[in-house]
């Protein structure tokens, strides 16, 4: 049988603790018609040393001398891509021997779906103790992306295959068609988002374009989560830059992609939690102001990237909002 190629891309910085158990997971696959691209964004500690003792045929590597962010360090990385189907793997992910295989197997029976969602864990593959991280995404009234089955033990549900809004960007499974169809100017990831939240532009602009992900139990991966979207007591002690990030792209997310219809009805509660935001940074998080600072710089070329990006169906919108 002839199998297609999948393209894995990884983007890396400073990642030198959690990327050996990646690497060594992407090596057990039992798929192994697959090419490797890592893109490392300039890191400081051992993490370059750990990618030049990585040795695979078909393994391009790509060394900035800049952060060049996840985003654009993806875009470039999807750039040069063979494969019809392609798996962006966060460097502290673990994969199950099978998750290639069985990633294939799924979309390769379905035509019609064009990214999967796999079952994340957050500490064990063990089922007697095995803590869900993510099984896909959601998108909530508010307009925030909530990570199905997230904190859920896993011997406590009866989990199925489902379509789903969204899929994680920790271990997203896309169609190469999927990839050309969302991409605009080269640029698959909105570079304006930098990092966070990427995943659910992408993940809302495949919906407004019609897209099906599915998520897909049998793909089974670790994802130690660090950081949960809300929570913060942990929101103090991460890196301001990146609350400056999050803040930024949840607004640029909003003005791409809310439809007339989606603000008519849920506006209320979206502004509610934009407002939440805004009070509390400036309270206690004056330096995220910036984000409002930017957003207003850049507004007209946001603008213009949603009538880029999207091409509602406002009948397919509200069948499932």
């Amino acid at each position: 049988m002839n199998r297609p190629l999948v393209t894995l891309s990884l983007v890396t910085y400073n990642n030198e603790e959690m990327l050996p158990l990646c690497l060594d997971s992407i090596q057990k696959q039992t798929y192994n018609k697959y090419e490797l691209f890592i893109l490392d964004n300039s890191s400081t500690d051992q993490t370059i040393k750990l990618i030049r003792r990585y040795k695979y045929k078909n393994l391009k590597h790509t060394f900035l001398t800049y952060n060049s962010g996840f985003c654009k360090g993806h875009n470039i990385n999807l750039s040069m891509m063979n494969g019809k189907y392609v798996l962006l793997v966060n460097p502290d992910i673990i994969l199950e021997p099978h998750y290639l295989e069985n990633a294939v197997d799924c979309l390769e029976l379905r035509q019609d779906i064009g990214a999967l969602a796999g079952l994340l864990f957050q500490n064990s593959f063990d089922q007697n103790d095995a803590i869900i991280d993510s099984g896909g995404l959601e998108l909530k009234e508010n307009r925030t992306c909530h990570l199905i089955f997230h904190g859920e033990y896993f011997k406590d549900l009866n989990i199925k295959s489902s379509i789903v809004f969204g899929v994680d960007g920790a271990l997203p499974f896309y169609r190469k068609s999927l990839v050309d169809d969302l991409s605009v100017n080269g640029q698959f990831f909105d570079e304006l988002f930098f990092m966070h939240k990427e995943d659910w532009d992408v993940s809302w602009r495949a919906f407004n374009r019609g897209w099906i992900t599915i998520f897909y139990p049998n793909c089974r991966a670790i994802h130690p989560r660090h950081f949960k979207p809300g929570d913060l007591k942990i929101r103090k002690s991460i890196n301001p830059n990146i609350r400056y990030h999050t803040v930024k792209n949840q607004l640029i997310l909003l003005l791409k992609n809310e439809s007339k219809s989606g603000f008519k009805k849920y506006g209320y509660k979206i502004i509610f939690r934009q407002i939440l935001i805004l009070g509390y940074n400036i309270l206690f998080d004056w330096g995220s102001m910036h984000a409002y600072f930017f957003i207003i710089k850049n507004l007209r070329l946001i603008l213009d990237k949603r009538k880029k990006y999207n091409h509602f169906t406002q009948k397919l919108f509200s069948a499932i909002i």
